[in-house]
């Protein structure tokens, strides 16, 4: 079952079976599985706007994920790869 949640205008939760992911207008900006960011959209600072709830939503379901803009990029490069779905996936996710 999928339950959608608009916390402003335009940026939504979206709760599934297997996780939450937060959108911006009709973006996927990230996904959450497991208490674990697993996804980052390749748009996920594409504003102010988007980076306000981003940060919102990774403090409530991940407190300390998003301390600043540069920490968080930092951590996408360290710790994510991208891929051709235009999305950064976490590396252990590849590992099969």
């Amino acid at each position: 079952m999928v339950k959608i949640e608009a916390i402003a205008n335009n940026q939504t939760i979206v709760y599934t079976n297997s996780g939450v992911e937060f959108h911006s207008y009709k973006s996927f900006i990230c996904e959450i599985k497991s208490g674990e960011l697993v996804k980052i959209g390749y748009n996920w600072n594409y504003s102010r706007t988007t980076i306000k709830y981003l940060k919102q939503f990774l403090d409530k379901y991940l407190p300390n994920t998003y301390k600043t803009k540069a920490n968080f990029e930092k951590l996408i490069e360290k710790k994510y790869i991208y891929n051709e779905n235009g999305y950064y996936e976490l590396k252990k996710q590849l590992i099969v």
